[in-house]
Parts: structure tokens; sequence; C-alpha cells
């Protein structure tokens, strides 16, 4: 009985993280992050990616930043970001790790990583 109840529960740990994971659509729409001197919005669409800063007011710190990407699926929750110059030329990259439907990570190589809550 406890051998069932064992390997049904290590089954459905398995294969949880199938609900989050495989598309990036899962990462469309607006995050929110913060760090100790501002707080950030990033928004995701299919072919762009908009960062914005803020004050702890509210108010923008800086006009939007926005860039041409590309999705790249690394492994069952982890998505490469590959951004795209202007004359479409490969621009540098990071990457998103999906916690779940609500928390990502975004790794910036060489610098760390970016915990990001969905904007609802």
């Amino acid at each position: 009985m406890n051998i069932i109840r064992i390997t049904t529960i290590a089954f459905v740990l398995s294969i949880s993280h199938l609900a989050f994971a495989g598309e990036p659509y899962m990462l469309f729409g607006k995050w929110k992050g913060h760090a100790p001197k501002a707080n950030f919005i990033w928004e995701f669409t299919p072919s762009t990616i908009t960062y914005t800063a803020f004050d702890f007011s509210g108010k923008p710190l800086a006009e939007p930043n926005k860039a041409n990407i590309s999705y790249i699926n690394l492994t069952d929750n982890t998505w490469g970001i590959d951004f795209k110059t202007t004359d479409g030329k490969p621009g540098g990259g990071i990457m998103v790790i999906i916690k779940d439907e609500n928390n990502v990570v975004l790794d910036f190589p060489g610098a760390g990583g970016q915990a990001l809550t969905r904007e609802k």
C-alpha cells in the first residue's frame, strides 16, 4: 500500500512542472520586479520585450526600453531570450526560469537573477 502511495506521489511530482512549461506564451504579459533602488515592469510579447524602471513613488526613471527578441526552449521550464539589433543581428540574451504561472526568474549572464511576479 505504501509503495503504491509513494509511487503515485513521485509520479505526480515528476510531471507537475509540465503545467508551467513548454511554450513561451507562459511569459507573455506584464511582470514586476524589485531592486534596492527601483521597481521594474517587464512586458513580454511573442516578438518583443519592454523594460521600464520606476522609482518607489511610481514615477518612471526613463523611457521604456524595447527590443526585438526570439525565444529558445532550453529545458522544460527554462527559456533563452535572444535580443536582436535593429538590423536583425544577434544582440545578446538572458534566460527566464519559469517557477510557476505567476513567478519567474530572469537570469542575466554574469549579473545574477531577478525574481519577477506576474502583474495582475
